[in-house]
């Protein structure tokens, strides 16, 4: 399994089973609070806090993660693609508004973006048990829209819906990473599409963290993300040898885990 310490078998009654799009179903309007926070650290921060409860109080424990990069594709025949947060940064004219900066990558072509995270829908609860030791889980559904830079070889437009799953513990939002352990953990689930700049062509471009949602046969993976060998020479080899226990060479390391926005 992947992260985050040991959560504790309570955890999983407090936050319940996964679905594909990251979490069951979260009912209860939030929409008017979201003024009262700053939610960029769900999509872009140095780390995420590893979040326990001991003896029923819930833990801010010392332990960090490394924030998740994306994983994500573009095209029916499901070419890696990758897209890095620069900053996201509150808009000061509007609270459901979050600017962003960052970069794509398909093969060797590197673009520049700017755009929005519109927040449209909040949904947050309290359940019988969570309510008992001060915590409140929610879901976003946010429109994006991103523009890569004109100057950028074969440039275009991003838009689509985005879903993030958050919990609110003592006056303040943490990236809901409480599921980790679980096969089917996914957070920030993109679905969307790339339209090109110079002609009419669009294709579907999706991504998440940890698990890409709507990703048809290309994840074969039970305990993690793993990508169908048939999708591997569409960028994928790498990512296939990093988790390989037979692989050797450091080739596959080296490049999953370069910072290429740099």
């Amino acid at each position: 399994m992947r992260f985050r310490g040991r959560i504790w078998t309570i955890v999983f009654f407090v936050f319940c089973s996964l679905k594909s799009n990251g979490q069951t179903a979260i009912k209860g309007n939030f929409f008017d609070s979201l003024r009262y926070f700053d939610l960029s650290r769900l999509w872009h921060c140095n780390s995420i806090q590893n979040l326990e409860i001991e003896g029923g109080t819930f833990l801010q424990k010392p332990e960090k993660f490394g924030f998740p990069e994306p994983l994500g594709f573009i095209g029916d025949d499901y070419q890696r693609f990758y897209i890095h947060y620069a900053s996201v940064q509150k808009s000061p004219q509007n609270f459901l508004e979050y600017r962003v900066k960052g970069k794509t990558k398909v093969w060797d072509n590197i673009c520049s973006f700017t755009g929005t995270i519109r927040v449209t829908k909040a949904m947050a609860n309290w359940d019988s048990v969570s309510s008992a030791i001060g915590i409140k889980r929610g879901k976003l559904v946010c429109s994006c829209n991103f523009d890569e830079s004109p100057d950028c070889r074969h440039s275009g437009r991003i838009t689509g819906e985005l879903v993030t799953n958050f919990c609110i513990y003592r006056g303040q939002v943490f990236y809901d990473n409480s599921g980790g352990v679980s096969d089917e953990y996914a957070n920030n689930m993109f679905i969307g599409k790339w339209e090109l700049r110079e002609e009419q062509l669009t294709m579907k471009c999706n991504w998440g963290d940890y698990r890409i949602p709507e990703s048809g046969d290309l994840d074969i993976g039970a305990g993690d993300f793993s990508p169908n060998k048939k999708y591997l020479k569409n960028g994928w080899e790498h990512y296939s040898e990093k988790f390989d226990p037979t692989f050797q060479g450091k080739k596959a390391s080296e490049q999953e885990n370069s910072e290429w926005w740099k």
